[in-house]
């Protein structure tokens, strides 16, 4: 795997520590090439203040975050649906966080750029039924359409 081989690296952030911990990573560690790095965040519209404190923060001091806004915040999508999400009705990730991103990056790729997806799985918050456990570094995703690198894959949370 070459990792220089990429004309752009997409990060989206969402204010975690996971994330957080692959853009400082990225930034300061990676030794790619900072102007070919995309980081952004897809906003709900309904975060924790504080979160988009923590995002400010990360934007003017560490790089520069786009904002990403899904067609429907919560909020809207929560009346469409006639419901809030649960733990049998999960559909705000879905809606709120995956598509939009990959839209993002479907439009990079069909501005010709190849693009190197990152994120901040890791092995050990692998547990039943969400197989991160088994989750390689690096491979292809079908649904994004671009090679997809977990830097902090092997991380512990102590790390």
């Amino acid at each position: 795997m070459n990792l220089r081989a990429y004309d752009v690296y997409h990060l989206g952030v969402s204010g975690g520590k996971d994330s957080t911990a692959v853009l400082l990573w990225l930034v300061y560690e990676s030794g790619l090439p900072k102007e070919r790095f995309v980081v952004t965040f897809c906003d709900t519209g309904n975060e924790d203040p504080l979160t988009y404190a923590f995002l400010g923060i990360l934007s003017e001091h560490v790089f520069p975050i786009q904002t990403i806004h899904p067609r429907e915040d919560f909020w809207q999508l929560a009346k469409r649906k006639g419901r809030f999400p649960s733990r049998k009705a999960r559909f705000c990730t879905q809606f709120l966080k995956i598509i939009p991103s990959r839209e993002f990056v479907l439009g990079l790729l069909r501005d010709g750029k190849s693009v190197l997806a990152l994120n901040g799985v890791r092995r050990d918050e692998g547990r039943v039924g969400n197989n991160r456990g088994d989750a390689p570094a690096f491979e292809f995703d079908t649904g994004l359409g671009c090679d997809v690198y977990r830097p902090i894959l092997d991380w512990s949370i102590e790390d």
